[in-house]
């Protein structure tokens, strides 16, 4: 079969390489493509017919062999023919994998294939078996981008289902993945956009009733959509088809905050307005004309045009369909990442987030770097200086956290996911600091990981929500204010300050120390793993704040700057601006 050329090259050099040519920002999360038979890009013969008369078929059909040419090999006289655009979204080997249906029959049971216009393949002598069932055939390796499938006879009566590209060991089972090669309604949470500006780069919570986690708000008014600052991309995969746009928003049943733009691809901005009669709490709105979209790669964008109007899901469902209405959640939504800490990352996500940490210390490292030694200079290790340095810690911490956040959200980047405690801490193809710090001239600062084949890194029993023991933590003892204090879980401390202090008298400086280099210095942000890391203890902050302590601690203090969504602010995070 001919490959495409496909060039490897080891080491940070390869960061640039990955920007230029793998995708930056995913549509729906799938990493392994599945497509249906029957919504062929292109075809002919019988394989331009649905058939649903086989039960059990994935999506809205099958189409079957009627043709039979019996050549050892493809010859160019196969009547029935199709061809499939599909995408893969890294390097590596894939098996391509067959949904078919053989009517249990050794004479309906071959088909040929090819991948990228290559060599023509026969898939012949299937097993003997009843139903529908996935036959693998030969792997093959690939590169991120477009590829395509082509399928065509050889014996009549074989019943295609469903295809799939399955990345090296794994195997469809069932209906397999989704597919999107068939017009099917997409949902896309709003929280989970892949670039943002304005006040759309923040998480809001405040409402009750969102779906997943959070939604976003608008909070300026801009009637001009060229000027509006609050921005949000979604970029999906679509079928060819006609789509209804909705969105499910809250507009407080207020004429003030009821109205938004939007616009698919290059289209005209579309202003969306006087939707305050949907009543109160969030309602589906249905967008003001449906969409024709072309098989292949799109984007919807939202801006902000009145303050106050909440987003929180997206949905694209075709005019065939029925949409979203009143105030239900919807259906799943395939827009967010379900990879939950970097040990999920692969190859190309680690150096996606590298390439954008890289960048990130390029253009703000002279700033950054110098403001966290000058922090903890003044404030110690964090956390461990009595009263008022737990709430420094984790503040000072959080604005940096949102700094990265922001810059990568506004750039298209790869932002930070928190670490694995349960596997490896450090993907095997992330590099250390010596590039960041290059970037941001403090090169003399750079020293090499002492050790960055950790594991099972662990979380103290006091930090969990349920109080689960951990081997690598076993004493629930901590320093709280210069003396010694046992907690159970994380519900048990009783307020920010004391969190901050828990976590930064052992758990916080313990990794530092570990990974040793730069990372166990106080030029650790230039360390891309200070961002998973500190993406952990940020997410600790949040679990704290979400049980009944951290909601009365938060009722009690509802202007405390640490509750402030999306603070970039380095400034009034010191110890001594929290001592009682």
């Amino acid at each position: 079969m001919r490959k495409k050329d496909i060039t490897r090259i080891a080491g940070p050099g390869l960061v640039v390489l990955i920007a230029s040519v793998a995708p930056h920002a995913h549509a729906q999360f799938y990493r392994d493509t599945y497509f249906e038979a029957e919504c062929a890009d292109s075809g002919q013969g019988s394989y331009t017919t649905k058939l649903t008369s086989i039960t059990g078929f994935a999506g809205t059909g099958y189409i079957r062999s009627v043709g039979n040419t019996t050549a050892a090999t493809y010859n160019n006289t196969s009547a029935d023919h199709a061809v499939y655009t599909f995408k893969a979204y890294r390097y590596g080997s894939f098996k391509p994998w067959f949904r078919i249906n053989t009517n249990n029959s050794a004479s309906d049971d071959s088909f040929f294939y090819r991948i990228d216009g290559g060599d023509w393949f026969s898939m012949t002598s299937i097993p003997a078996g009843s139903g529908w069932r996935w036959i693998g055939a030969d792997e093959m390796y690939m590169g991120p981008g477009a590829h395509t499938l082509e399928i065509a006879n050889r014996e009549d009566g074989l019943n295609l289902d469903k295809f799939a590209m399955i990345y090296s060991g794994a195997t469809p089972s069932g209906n397999g993945g989704p597919a999107y090669n068939c017009p099917t309604p997409l949902y896309f949470e709003s929280e989970c956009r892949s670039s943002a500006w304005g006040q759309y780069v923040w998480d809001k919570k405040a409402k009750t009733g969102f779906s997943g986690a959070g939604y976003l708000e608008a909070v300026t008014t801009n009637t001009d959509p060229n000027a509006a600052g609050d921005e949000v991309v979604y970029p999906f995969e679509s079928a060819g088809g006609s789509y209804n746009l909705f969105f499910r928003i809250n507009n407080n049943s207020n004429a003030n905050n009821d109205s938004w733009f939007y616009r698919v691809d290059n289209g005209a901005w579309v202003t969306m307005n006087n939707t305050s009669g949907l009543g109160s709490g969030w309602r589906w709105a249905q967008g003001s004309a449906a969409v024709s979209l072309p098989r292949g790669d799109h984007t919807v964008r939202v801006k902000g045009r009145e303050g106050g109007l909440s987003l929180d899901k997206l949905a694209f469902v075709p005019t065939t369909a029925t949409g979203p209405s009143g105030t239900g959640a919807g259906s799943a939504a395939v827009n967010c990442e379900p990879f939950q800490t970097m040990a999920d990352w692969d190859y190309f996500d680690v150096l996606a987030y590298y390439d954008t940490h890289v960048n990130y210390m390029t253009v703000y490292g002279a700033e950054e770097l110098p403001m966290h030694v000058d922090w903890h200079a003044i404030n110690g290790s964090g956390g461990a200086s009595g009263a008022g340095s737990g709430i420094a810690f984790l503040g000072f911490h959080r604005a940096m956290m949102n700094n990265f956040r922001k810059y990568a959200m506004e750039n298209g980047g790869r932002n930070w996911l928190p670490i694995s405690t349960t596997a490896l801490v450090i993907p095997p193809w992330l590099p250390d600091a010596l590039q960041a710090l290059g970037g941001a001239g403090f090169s003399d600062q750079y020293a090499p990981r002492a050790n960055d084949q950790l594991t099972n890194y662990g979380i103290p029993a006091y930090l969990t929500v349920a109080g689960t023991p951990s081997t690598q933590w076993p004493n629930n003892t901590v320093w709280v204010n210069n003396a010694q204090v046992t907690y159970t879980r994380i519900g048990d401390i009783p307020d920010l300050d004391t969190l901050g202090q828990v976590i930064g008298s052992e758990y916080h400086g313990s990794l530092h120390g570990a990974i040793g280099g730069t990372m166990g210095a106080f030029y650790s942000p230039a360390d891309p793993i200070f961002y998973g890391w500190h993406g952990l203890i940020d997410t600790l902050a949040d679990v704290w704040l979400a049980t009944p302590k951290g909601k009365a601690w938060a009722a009690a203090h509802p202007n405390h700057p640490f509750l402030a969504v999306g603070f970039t602010s380095h400034e009034g995070w010191d110890n001594a601006d929290f001592v009682p």
